[in-house]
C-alpha cells in the first residue's frame, strides 16, 4: 500500500513539474491592482491631460522610466536613458475660447459653448486666430464668392484635402461645419477634444482658416440665422508649436542566439489631449493611461519572473498618438531596433466598464511586396485562440487605423491593438479612473502574459526565414551548382595545361587569369541573381521601370460571351457569362487564377448579376433571388422585381429594388418605399455617412424622364425630384463623389454626363456636359458603350473612376479611365490599345489601393483580360521580373559595397602582423608563406568573432559555417588563380584572397545586413553604438 501510495504520489509530482515545463510565464503573475495603481496614478490631475510639449507629459515620461529603472529593464540609450527624444507640432488652446452670433444690430443673441456646442479643429489647414463677419451657408464650394464671403457654413468634412485647398484659394478664413460624430459622456451631451493634426505633422501644409465644429443641431440654427443676415464673433487662440517630446523604452534582451535578434514589442501610448483653458482636465484613465498601466505591470511581472526570453521583448511607451501616431512612427524612422523580424504587440484603451467584446484591430500592410495582405494573421489567430481558451470573447477589426498598430502594419510588419474599444467616455473629461474595471484589467493583463511567453519565451511560433521561396529552391540545388562549378574548374584546368603546350596561345595569352576571372565573375553573378529575388526595404532610389496598366493578365481563351460583374476584394472576382453559363473567375492581385467554377445559375437575357461578400444576386422570372453557396442553392429574396442595384457601406447592406409602381429599399434595420408609376430601372449608391441616393427612369408619355431621391441613414425619405428628360431610352451609369451626382448616358450618337447636388433641396442644379475622347494621335475616338464608375474607396469616395471603350476611324480600340471630382473631369488616360481585337464590356473596381479593370477582346472568340494600377499586377511577367531583378541587382551592387566598407576591421588584425613581420625583418617568414598563414589564420578569426550579420540559412554557428565555407571556396580561386598565372608570391595572393573573400561575404549578406536601413547600420557598425 505504501509503495502504491508513493508511486501514486511521483505521477502526481512528474504531471506537476511536466504541466509547469510546459510555460516558462505564469499568467497569474499579472496583478491588476499594481496596473490600477499606474492608471490611477497616470490619470490623475496632476498630469494636466499628458499633452505633448506640457510639463504634464514630461511628469509622465519620468514616471514611466522611473519604473522601468526600477523593474531592471536595460535602457535604450549607452548612456542609461530611456528616452528617445524627437521633435513634433503640438497644438495648444491658451485661453478661454469666443463663439458669439450677433444680429444686424450687433447685438449678442446667442453664446455657444466650447465641448458642449462646438469644438476646435485641429487638422491640416486649420488655425487659430480672430475673425467677425456675416455667415454663408454654402451647399457646394462653386457657392462661394470669392473675396466676399469670409465666414461659410459648410455641410462636408474636411478630410479631402482638394476640398480644404479649395477654401484657401477662394480666401476663407472661418469653416464652420456639422459634427459626424455621435455626442459622448454619460449623458450623451458632449464634443470631444482632439489633437490630431493631419499633414502638418510632416509640415506639408499650415494653418489657413478656423475651422469649428459643431453640434448638428446648432448647425440648422446657424443656417437659419446666415438666412437671417446675422453675423458671428469667433476668437479662437489656437496655437501649433513644435516642442520636444520622448518615447520611453527599455527591454529584456533575448537570449537565443538565433532568435535574440528578433523583437517581441509591446507598447502603449502614454500621451492625451490636455487641458482646456477653463482648467477642466482631460484625464485621458481608459486612453491610454489603461494601457500603460498594463505595458508596466507586464515588465514587471515578466522581469521578476526570472526567465530569459529567447526574443528580446522591447517595451516601448509611445508619445504624440493622439496628434498622428509620431511616436510610433519615429520608432518605425529610427528602428532602435531590428524591424524585420519584429512582431508588436499594442495596447489601447484596455480595462473599460463599458461592456463591449476585446477587440484584436490590425491593418493591411502598404509595404511592397505584400500590399493589401494581413501580414499579422498570425498573431490575430493566436489571440483568438488564447482569448477563447481564458474564456474571454473577441473581435476582429482588420481595417482599423485607430492606434500605433498602424505605423508598423503599413509597413508590412506583424502587429495588432488589444483594446477594449469604449468609445463613449474617450477624449471627455469623464475618461477619469472610475471608466476603469479591475478585473477586466486583470482578464487582458493575463492574456497579454500567455501571448508573450508563446511569442517570446517558448518561441513556439514558427519562424520565418527572410528568403523568399525561390531562394529556399535556388539552396536545394547548391550540391548541383557546385558540382557544375567543380567540373567547369577541371575543364579549364584542362584548357590551361592546353594553353601552356601550345606555344602561340602561350605567347599569345601571356599567363593571363582569365580562366579565374570568369569562375569569379560566374560566382558573383549566381550571388547576385540568388538575392535578386529577396526584396529588402527600399534603402536606395532603384525603381524598376514599370507603369501603372503596364501589363495585361489572359484570363482564359475560352468563349465568354459577357461580364456579369466584377468586385475586388482579398481576390478578383469575376462573374461571367460563357457557353456553358455562368462562372465565377477567382485571381490573386497578381494576376494567377485561383479558382473557376460554373455557378448553378440560370441565366435570362436582361437579367442583372451583382456580386456581393460571396454571394450572387440576380433576377429570374421577374423575381430577385440570391446565391449562398452551391450546396444550399438560390433563395427567392424579393418577388415581382424588374431591376435591383446592392450597396455595401461600413459593415452594412442595402437592397434596392424596383417593380412597375414602387422603388423598395431594405436594410438590416428597417425598410422603407418609394411610390411611383411607370418605373423602368433604379440604379443608387450610398456614401460614407451611409445616406443612400436613388435614381431611377420613369416611363411618362413618350418621353423618359430621370427621378433621383435620397434616404438619410435613419430611413427617412426626401420626395423624388425630376433631374433630366432623356430624349430617347439609354441605359445609365451612376456615380457619386462628396458633392455632386453623375449620370452618364448616350444621346442620338454621342454620350453625356450630367452633374448635380446631392442635397434634398428642390433647387438641384444640373449641367450637362459631352464626353469626348481622343486617340494616340489626337483623332476622335467614337465611345461605343455607357461606361462603368466606381468610387474611390480608400478617401470615402472623395474621387469618382470610370472606364470607356473606343474606337477610332481605323478601327482600332482602346480603353479610357477617367477621373472626376466636384462635378468635373479631372484626368483622362488612355490605358490600353489594340489594333487587331474588339474591346467590349469593359468594367471597373477598386480596393484600398489599387485600381482594377477587366474587359473582353477577340474577334471570334471573346478574351477575358484583367489589367490594374498597380505597377507589380502581372509581375510575373518575363519583363517585369527582368526589370525588377535588375534594379535589385544594382541596388545590392551598391549595398555590398557599402558592407565591404563596414566590415573592414576584418582584415586590419592580418594587415598589422604582416607589417610587424616586415618591421622587425621576419622576410623568411613572408617568403616561405609562414606569416601570411597566420595572417589569414587571424583574418578568419577575428571575422568570426564580430560577424554580426543576420541568419540567412537558419544555423547556429552560422557566422562558423559561412566563413569557413567561402574560405574554402577562396581558398580553390586562389590555388586555380596560381596555377593558371604561374609563380605567385605568397602576398599577392595573401590580398588577392582577403579581396575575393571579403567581395564574396558582402555580396551574400548586403540587402540581408541592410534590411533595417543604412542609417542603422552605420550607427551600429562605425560608429560602434552598443547593440542589445
Amino acid at each position: 500500500m505504501k509503495n502504491n501510495y508513493k508511486f501514486i504520489v511521483l505521477i502526481i509530482t512528474l504531471i506537476i513539474f511536466l504541466t509547469g515545463c510546459g510555460s516558462y510565464i505564469d499568467p497569474y503573475n499579472f496583478n491588476k491592482d499594481n496596473a490600477y495603481k499606474h492608471i490611477a496614478e497616470l490619470s490623475s490631475d496632476k498630469y494636466g491631460g499628458r499633452l505633448p510639449g506640457t510639463e504634464g507629459n514630461k511628469m509622465a515620461q519620468e514616471y514611466i522610466a522611473k519604473e522601468f529603472e526600477k523593474i531592471g529593464l536595460k535602457p535604450i540609450n549607452s548612456n542609461g536613458s530611456y528616452f528617445q527624444t524627437f521633435k513634433i507640432i503640438s497644438p495648444f488652446l491658451n485661453k478661454l475660447v469666443k463663439f458669439e452670433v450677433l444680429d444686424r444690430e450687433g447685438n449678442v443673441i446667442k453664446r455657444y459653448k466650447l465641448r458642449k456646442d462646438f469644438i476646435e479643429n485641429t487638422r491640416d489647414y486649420s488655425k487659430g486666430g480672430q475673425v467677425s463677419g456675416k455667415i454663408k451657408y454654402i451647399g457646394s464650394l462653386d457657392d462661394i464668392e470669392t473675396g466676399k464671403d469670409n465666414i461659410v457654413l459648410f455641410y462636408d468634412d474636411l478630410r479631402d484635402l482638394e476640398k480644404a485647398k479649395m477654401l484657401v484659394e477662394k480666401g476663407i478664413k472661418a469653416v464652420i461645419r456639422p459634427t459626424t460624430m455621435d455626442l459622448k459622456g454619460k449623458e450623451k451631451n458632449l464634443l470631444i477634444k482632439t489633437v490630431y493634426i493631419g499633414e502638418k505633422a510632416d509640415k506639408k501644409v499650415e494653418g489657413k482658416f478656423i475651422d469649428i465644429v459643431v453640434r448638428k443641431e446648432v448647425f440648422k440654427e446657424l443656417v437659419d440665422f446666415s438666412n437671417k443676415g446675422y453675423s458671428v464673433n469667433i476668437d479662437i487662440n489656437l496655437v501649433f508649436k513644435e516642442v520636444e517630446v520622448s518615447n520611453v523604452i527599455g527591454y529584456i534582451p533575448g537570449n537565443d542566439e538565433k532568435l535574440k535578434k528578433e523583437v517581441i514589442l509591446i507598447s502603449a501610448h502614454f500621451d492625451h489631449v490636455g487641458t482646456d483653458p477653463d482648467g477642466s482636465v482631460f484625464n485621458g484613465a481608459l486612453d491610454n493611461a489603461s494601457g500603460t498601466g498594463m505595458l508596466l505591470e507586464l515588465a514587471r511581472a515578466i522581469k521578476e519572473s526570472g526567465k530569459k526570453p529567447k526574443r528580446t521583448i522591447v517595451f516601448a511607451a509611445f508619445n504624440g498618438e493622439e496628434s498622428g501616431l509620431q511616436g510610433s512612427k519615429y520608432y518605425v524612422f529610427s528602428r532602435p531596433f531590428p524591424l524585420i523580424g519584429t512582431k508588436v504587440f499594442n495596447i489601447d484603451m484596455i480595462g473599460s466598464k463599458e461592456k463591449v467584446k476585446l477587440e484584436i484591430d490590425t491593418f493591411p500592410s502598404q509595404q511592397r511586396g505584400t500590399v493589401g495582405q494581413l501580414v499579422s494573421s498570425e498573431l490575430v489567430d493566436k489571440i483568438v485562440k488564447v482569448a477563447e481558451k481564458r474564456g474571454i470573447e473577441c473581435s476582429v477589426d482588420s481595417f482599423s487605423s485607430n492606434s500605433d498598430h498602424l505605423s508598423f502594419d503599413l509597413r508590412g510588419i506583424p502587429a495588432v491593438t488589444i483594446t477594449h474599444p469604449a468609445g463613449n467616455l474617450i477624449h471627455t473629461v469623464e475618461d477619469d479612473i472610475s471608466n476603469i474595471d479591475k478585473e477586466r484589467l486583470g482578464e487582458a493583463g493575463m492574456l497579454m502574459l500567455s501571448l508573450i511567453d508563446y511569442f517570446a519565451f517558448s518561441a513556439k511560433d514558427i519562424s520565418k526565414n527572410v528568403i523568399s521561396k525561390e531562394q529556399l529552391y535556388a539552396l536545394k540545388t547548391i550540391p548541383i551548382y557546385f558540382s557544375a562549378i567543380f567540373l567547369i574548374g577541371l575543364v579549364f584546368i584542362f584548357a590551361v595545361k592546353s594553353i601552356n603546350k601550345n606555344e602561340k596561345l602561350k605567347k599569345k595569352l601571356g599567363r593571363r587569369p582569365i580562366f579565374t576571372s570568369i569562375l569569379i565573375v560566374v560566382m558573383l553573378l549566381s550571388i547576385l541573381i540568388y538575392n535578386s529575388s529577396y526584396e529588402a526595404e527600399e534603402t536606395i532610389a532603384v525603381k524598376p521601370l514599370l507603369k501603372p496598366w503596364e501589363n495585361q493578365v489572359k484570363v482564359t481563351g475560352e468563349n465568354i460571351e459577357k461580364i456579369l460583374d466584377f468586385q475586388i476584394d482579398d481576390n478578383i472576382n469575376i462573374l461571367v457569362k460563357d457557353k456553358k453559363g455562368i462562372k465565377i473567375i477567382v485571381l490573386d492581385k497578381d494576376g494567377k487564377v485561383k479558382d473557376e467554377k460554373l455557378l448553378k445559375i440560370p441565366y435570362e437575357k436582361n437579367s442583372k448579376y451583382v456580386l456581393s461578400e460571396n454571394k450572387v444576386y440576380y433576377t429570374y422570372e421577374k423575381n430577385l433571388f440570391c446565391l449562398t453557396n452551391e450546396s444550399e442553392g438560390s433563395e427567392k429574396v424579393l418577388e415581382n422585381i424588374n431591376d435591383f442595384d446592392i450597396l455595401e457601406n461600413q459593415g452594412k447592406k442595402y437592397i434596392i429594388a424596383s417593380s412597375k409602381d414602387k422603388i423598395i429599399v431594405k436594410s438590416e434595420q428597417w425598410e422603407n418605399n418609394i411610390e411611383d408609376k411607370n418605373i423602368l430601372n433604379v440604379l443608387a449608391q450610398v456614401d460614407y455617412k451611409d445616406r443612400i441616393f436613388i435614381l431611377y427612369k420613369q416611363k411618362d408619355k413618350g418621353s423618359i424622364l430621370i427621378k433621383y431621391a435620397l434616404l438619410n441613414a435613419d430611413g427617412k425619405l426626401s420626395k423624388p425630384v425630376k433631374l433630366y428628360t432623356l430624349k430617347e431610352d439609354s441605359q445609365l451609369a451612376f456615380g457619386i463623389d462628396k458633392a455632386k451626382g453623375y449620370i452618364f448616358f448616350k444621346e442620338q450618337e454621342d454620350y453625356y454626363y450630367l452633374t448635380f447636388y446631392l442635397s434634398n433641396r428642390k433647387n438641384i442644379i444640373v449641367k450637362k456636359e459631352k464626353i469626348e475622347l481622343h486617340d494616340a494621335g489626337g483623332a476622335i475616338a467614337k465611345i461605343k458603350e455607357v461606361p462603368t464608375i466606381v468610387n474611390n474607396k480608400e478617401i470615402d469616395g472623395i474621387d469618382l473612376y470610370m472606364t470607356i471603350n473606343a474606337e477610332n476611324h481605323l478601327g482600332k480600340n482602346y480603353i479610357y479611365f477617367l477621373s472626376f471630382f466636384n462635378g468635373k473631369l479631372r484626368k483622362t488616360d488612355l490605358i490600353y490599345e489594340t489594333k487587331n481585337n474588339k474591346v467590349i464590356n469593359s468594367v471597373i473596381d477598386t480596393d484600398r489601393k489599387d485600381i482594377y479593370i477587366a474587359w473582353l477582346e477577340g474577334k471570334n472568340k471573346n478574351i477575358l483580360k484583367v489589367s490594374s494600377s498597380s505597377e507589380y499586377f502581372g509581375f510575373n511577367s518575363f519583363k517585369n521580373q527582368f526589370l525588377v531583378r535588375s534594379s535589385r541587382i544594382i541596388q545590392n551592387l551598391f549595398l555590398a559595397f557599402i558592407v565591404l566598407l563596414t566590415k573592414i576591421h576584418w582584415v586590419i588584425p592580418g594587415v598589422l602582423l604582416l607589417i610587424l613581420f616586415k618591421i622587425f625583418k621576419k622576410n623568411e617568414w613572408l617568403a616561405n608563406g609562414k606569416a601570411i598563414y597566420i595572417a589569414a589564420s587571424i583574418n578568419f578569426i577575428s571575422q568570426i568573432a564580430t560577424f554580426k550579420m543576420p541568419s540567412l540559412i537558419g544555423m547556429r554557428y552560422e557566422s562558423i559555417v559561412v566563413t569557413f565555407f567561402i574560405g574554402i571556396i577562396t581558398l580553390g580561386l586562389v590555388l586555380f588563380y596560381r596555377y593558371e598565372k604561374g609563380k605567385v608570391s605568397f602576398l599577392r595572393l595573401f590580398i588577392i584572397f582577403t579581396i575575393i573573400n571579403m567581395i564574396f561575404i558582402s555580396t551574400l549578406y548586403a540587402p540581408y545586413t541592410l534590411k533595417d536601413g543604412l542609417e542603422r547600420l552605420n550607427r551600429t557598425e562605425m560608429f560602434n553604438k552598443e547593440e542589445y
